[in-house]
């Protein structure tokens, strides 16, 4: 028989007297519940398109990001998608960009 309660920050578990084992933990704060959305994906993006250059624009009202692909023998720089965000949107991807290439790292080592 197990038996869970909660008092103040701890959770303390206690099992039947066969088992020795009692474990004190502490409780975990739950992350807030995200909204869930429902994201379309047209099936031209699906397969989505390479970039390794970027030329960004910005004003006080939008930042304009221009995305394009440089082959390896360059020829031409072919743009293949522009992003126009205000500058919140902008730098709500900066700080999710930055925490994925932070995680990317972790995995590596």
């Amino acid at each position: 028989m197990v038996d869970t309660f909660r008092k103040g920050k701890r959770a303390y578990t206690h099992w039947d007297k066969k088992s020795e084992q009692v474990t004190v933990t502490p409780r975990k704060k739950q992350p807030p519940q995200e909204n869930s959305l429902d994201v379309d994906i047209p099936p031209e993006l699906v397969s989505g398109k390479s970039a390794n250059q970027f030329i960004v624009h910005h004003s006080a009202d939008e930042f304009v990001v221009d995305c394009g692909f440089l082959p390896p023998s360059p020829s031409k720089l072919k743009m293949s998608a522009r992003l126009i965000m205000s500058p919140s949107a902008a730098k709500k991807l900066a700080v999710l960009l930055a925490k994925a290439l932070d995680d990317s790292e972790r995995r590596r080592r």
